[in-house]
């Protein structure tokens, strides 16, 4: 009978081997975010109400047309 591969124990160096995995989605993620941040800002949001937008509403497309809409005059019970 084989003997179990030892795991390393939880900690920072494998919280940094996710870091270091993560990066590229990372990285392909910043000019949608900034591209999102500039439209809201155009359509008359606050940063805030963006930051908020990204938080609560995880899928980019649907954070340009829930912006549009608002911007528009659409009611928020028209939304879901």
């Amino acid at each position: 009978m084989e003997s179990p591969t030892p795991q390393p124990a939880p900690g920072s160096a494998t919280f940094m081997e996710g870091c270091k995995d993560s990066l590229p989605i990372v990285i392909s993620y910043i000019p949608v975010a900034f591209a999102f941040g500039l439209n809201a800002t155009r359509l008359g949001f606050s940063p805030l109400e963006s930051v908020f937008f990204s938080c609560i509403i995880y899928a980019g497309a649907s954070q340009f047309v829930i912006t549009a809409m608002l911007a528009a005059g659409s009611s928020c019970g028209l939304l879901h």
